[in-house]
């Protein structure tokens, strides 16, 4: 039998997982949010609400932000390593992205 693995590395402590949970929620929020503009339009109001859908995902992205500066001071998530990942992106971007904005609806 394969003894069972256990990780040479401290685990998150209570806080650390709070704001990684916190992380997950606030992702999750932008993928509602996008939806949302992409099913309803940028300039839609939900009924009860108060601002557009851009607005709204915009105030997700926001939250966010707030919750990607809490792990970098937490030393979860070096700044470092996130510009590396723009970088990245905008390099797959340049390659990948089949449309662009001067590209004709169908």
């Amino acid at each position: 039998m394969t003894e069972k693995f256990v990780t040479p590395t401290e685990l998150p402590t209570p806080h650390e997982r709070e704001i990684l949970i916190i992380l997950m929620e606030e992702c999750a929020e932008i993928i509602q949010r996008a939806s949302k503009l992409l099913r309803f339009g940028a300039t839609e109001i939900q009924p009860g609400q108060s601002l557009t859908n851009t607005q709204r995902l915009a105030r997700e992205v926001g939250d966010l932000n707030e919750v990607l500066r809490s792990l970098e001071e937490l030393k979860l998530m070096p700044w470092s390593e996130v510009a590396k990942g723009w970088d990245q992106k905008r390099r797959q971007l340049d390659i990948y992205l089949q449309t662009n904005k001067d590209t004709p609806e169908r």
